[in-house]
């Protein structure tokens, strides 16, 4: 068997040339490749941005619940020490003392947007 050798020379600029391309086109894939690490990471940015957000959230949380608390504390105090005041929000959730009647005054607006007005009047109901 006879093998044929080819003797071919890569051309000298073209060697140069050659681990400088090589070399650029590593540093830019470990450019990209950074980049994407620091942005979508387990600790990038975008990960990061949203904790922020998270935490800024989390305080205007804790500030509407610390408002919440001071007024619930108020009214507490105000419970153990004023039983009229007992009596005012017993009346805003609807009881009433034994043998009182309580009357609700309904705008006439809401009665005619309602329907009411007409199903509870006689004189519209004559059959």
């Amino acid at each position: 068997m006879n093998v044929v050798r080819l003797n071919m020379e890569i051309p000298r600029a073209f060697s140069r040339k050659l681990p400088k391309i090589l070399y650029l086109i590593i540093a830019a894939l470990m450019f990209f490749w950074s980049a994407y690490v620091f942005i979508y990471g387990g600790g990038g940015a975008l990960k990061r941005n949203q904790l922020k957000n998270e935490i800024l959230r989390l305080r205007q949380d804790i500030e509407n619940l610390k408002k919440e608390k001071e007024i619930l504390e108020w009214k507490i105090n105000k419970i153990e020490s004023n039983p009229k005041f007992i009596e005012t929000i017993a009346r805003e959730m609807g009881y009433k003392k034994a043998g009182e009647v309580i009357f609700k005054l309904i705008k006439k607006e809401d009665l005619v947007k309602s329907g009411a007005a007409y199903r509870n009047n006689p004189q519209f109901n004559s059959k």
